[in-house]
């Protein structure tokens, strides 16, 4: 199986190997990423967190409507793609 992984945590992706052992397991830390690998399709899992932390570095950050600042995250990648 091909399993896309989206987190910024190093310890969910480790246990995501581990689950997932024998697979081709893909790791990803960034929104922006997720959808670029998402555009190739092929994905038989796909593993969206849905907090990911905002004092991360270069973690993805949007301005809404309100001008507040908002960290994109599996939720958001929901949210594109239906």
């Amino acid at each position: 199986m091909n399993i896309l992984v989206l987190d910024d945590s190093k310890k969910r992706h480790d246990a995501y190997d581990r689950f997932y052992q024998g697979h081709n397991v893909v790791h990803i830390y960034h929104y922006k990423d997720c959808i670029d690998q998402l555009s190739y399709g092929g994905w038989d899992i796909v593993e969206l967190d849905q907090d990911i932390n905002d004092d991360i570095i270069n973690v993805d950050v949007v301005i809404d409507d309100k001008c507040t600042f908002k960290v994109s995250t599996g939720l958001d990648v929901c949210y594109l793609h239906n």
